[in-house]
């Protein structure tokens, strides 16, 4: 039974796929943002997952990577979420010392953010519970008999507890930050660039290749140049690359000069998996190189080995400068690529591929080419490069 445990093991989760979890949930806030009461019933974009909710352990662990991540308002509501859930308990025993340790969550982060009032309510409902708990000795002074009693409410002074510097700027974080992002990701169709009835749809057959079998374009945008190439890969060659990269995929860094293997795979910038499939190991990424190159005019003998990129659930990449990504994979919500200097998204399409250059003729980055790729709601997303 032991070696049968211990061979099981492997496949269950870690604390650090839990962690991984409680991020995406986070992601998914910060950009669609989903309530918490939803996404604790197992609701998301208005789907109801078949599986069970979250707990209010589940809650209240994303409440702390909230914390930790500066989220202070979603650490409130996600340790307010922990609560509700306890509430809608069927156990025969009221979970008494469940709800003792939401509620001192509660307090810790109502008053570190500044908000005493709201701390104040949970102190009182803790000492109603239990009026001999350490954590009020040590933290919590409360005057039940003070003569400055306003009608039936009683004094409450937190001690100890650290208060953030910036406790009045709370209320403003996440709000703001990413409001076009929020808004051009929020979309389910595509979105040329303004002025987009100068935008066209044209049969690109400009290379001797194409002459018979030309590929659908359409312009998304004229500045930058930013051009759909539809069904550029066929449903066959998408299946062949997806199988042998599925074997070799990794987390996927982000370009870093001074990183000793030129990628870093640390922190959200890019929350991904990637394998690299050189021309000679596939006859489908060498079919594709050769397409690549009777589109664009450009030299594949140059170019780096093609990237099969695949974004879970949560998924994302945050803006940066690349070009010509090419979809494996249609989504069912979520992962559109958008232009956020311009306004523009496109959804992914499997077997679809988008063009631009990032470079202007000076040799400058065309700031217009700044892009990211929302994150995933429903489905995955297999993109390469």
């Amino acid at each position: 039974f032991s070696s049968v445990y211990d061979n099981f093991q492997t496949f269950l989760p870690e604390e650090s796929d839990l962690n991984h979890t409680a991020y995406s949930l986070l992601r998914l806030q910060e950009i669609y943002d989903f309530t918490e009461a939803d996404l604790a019933r197992g609701k998301i974009a208005g789907i109801k997952n078949t599986l069970n909710g979250l707990t209010w352990n589940d809650c209240l662990l994303i409440s702390y990577i909230a914390e930790s991540e500066g989220l202070y308002n979603r650490s409130c509501r996600w340790a307010q979420q922990a609560l509700y859930q306890l509430r809608d308990y069927e156990g025969t025993e009221f979970p008494i010392e469940s709800v003792k340790i939401v509620l001192k969550r509660l307090i810790t982060i109502f008053y570190i953010t500044g908000q005493n009032n709201e701390a104040r309510i949970y102190v009182k409902k803790l000492f109603g519970l239990d009026s001999k708990d350490e954590f009020l000795k040590k933290n919590i002074q409360i005057g039940l008999h003070s003569k400055k009693r306003i009608g039936s409410k009683s004094r409450t002074i937190l001690k100890t507890l650290k208060v953030l510097h910036n406790a009045s700027l709370v209320n403003q974080q996440a709000t703001a930050r990413f409001q076009d992002i929020r808004q051009l990701c929020s979309g389910n169709e595509n979105l040329p660039a303004k002025n987009s009835h100068h935008l066209k749809c044209y049969y690109f057959n400009k290379s001797p290749k194409t002459i018979l079998m030309p590929y659908g374009v359409e312009e998304m945008s004229h500045n930058p140049r930013i051009v759909i190439y539809y069904n550029i890969t066929t449903p066959e060659e998408v299946d062949s690359l997806k199988a042998l990269a599925t074997l070799q995929l990794q987390p996927a860094g982000v370009y870093q000069a001074k990183s000793p293997n030129m990628r870093n795979a640390k922190g959200n910038d890019r929350i991904a998996k990637m394998a690299n499939i050189l021309d000679q190991e596939s006859s489908a990424a060498s079919k594709i190189s050769q397409r690549i190159q009777d589109i664009t005019g450009l030299n594949m003998n140059f170019s780096e080995p093609l990237q099969v990129i695949n974004y879970g659930i949560a998924g994302q990449y945050r803006p940066h400068y690349d070009t010509l990504p090419k979809q494996l994979s249609d989504v069912e919500r979520g992962g559109a690529t958008i232009f956020t200097n311009i306004n523009v998204r496109i959804l992914p399409r499997k077997g679809d591929a988008i063009m631009w250059y990032n470079f202007l003729p000076d040799g400058e980055l065309d700031p217009g080419t700044l892009h990211a790729g929302c994150p995933v709601v429903v489905g995955s997303k297999w993109s390469k490069f």
